[in-house]
């Protein structure tokens, strides 16, 4: 079972839902341990650097260098339609919540104010406790959600923080893509899979919905079938990872 971010922000409120076997998209633990910057669509408030493996606690390289060091992009462009976005190391992401590996977390929020970091950490704390594996988001799976966003936006509209859309769809098509069912409450995007990629829904119980992906071929074939109209608009996806400063 994935959850989306909703549903992780109830358990971790302790609204007694058990994520204990769950697994969750580097982008939900993106929004989760808010990494985003409010300000900015190409910027990160701060940067996850990190090997998977490095279980002695400390960050492959210092928090002082970390702006030279190497960094993925998956740069997200929607042409003239939205803007562009980018999300910025969701291997390392995945790696080091996979690896519970909380004294580098508590190594890489060391340059953030002290508040902030009081709140994050026992964020991170309960995602290495509680959630079974993260998942990175990977070129692959978001091509499916940029295509899953093309046909949202054609009858639907977008959030008002347009990030928050497609943040949906990257968790939607990471769920699609493993074959498994995907745990929100979000009505909208619920009966939009359902309609979308024929997927049966379940409720199960204080506004949870299961929607559920078979593990067959059959959804992913079914996409990469269909016309991907987005691409006469501009939208495209390109990976970058080079050593270079951050913004």
């Amino acid at each position: 079972m994935m959850i989306d971010t909703q549903i992780l922000s109830y358990a971790y409120k302790g609204r007694g839902i058990a994520v204990s076997s769950a697994r969750i998209s580097s982008v939900a633990a993106h929004e989760f341990l808010e990494v985003y910057d409010p300000n900015s669509t190409t910027r990160f408030r701060y940067y996850i650097k990190y090997q998977a493996g490095r279980h002695f606690g400390a960050p492959s390289i210092s928090p002082a260098n970390w702006k030279g060091g190497a960094v993925q992009r998956l740069v997200l462009d929607f042409g003239a339609d939205y803007p562009q976005l980018i999300e910025f190391n969701s291997r390392a992401t995945a790696a080091i919540i996979n690896d519970r590996n909380v004294p580098a977390f508590g190594h890489i929020l060391s340059s953030l104010e002290k508040p902030l970091q009081k709140k994050l950490r026992p964020r991170f704390a309960y995602l290495c406790e509680h959630i079974r594996e993260c998942v990175p988001l990977v070129p692959q799976t978001a091509e499916i959600g940029i295509q899953l966003l093309w046909d949202f936006v054609q009858h639907n509209n977008v959030k008002a923080n347009f990030r928050n859309s497609v943040n949906d769809m990257m968790i939607l098509a990471t769920a699609i893509s493993g074959g498994e069912n995907l745990l929100t409450d979000d009505s909208l995007l619920a009966r939009f899979a359902a309609a979308q990629q024929h997927a049966p829904l379940r409720e199960v119980g204080d506004g949870l919905i299961a929607i559920d992906f078979e593990r067959k071929e059959g959804v992913r074939k079914r996409l990469s079938s269909e016309s991907k109209g987005y691409i006469n608009r501009g939208w495209r996806i390109a990976v970058d990872t080079q050593r270079r400063a951050l913004p």
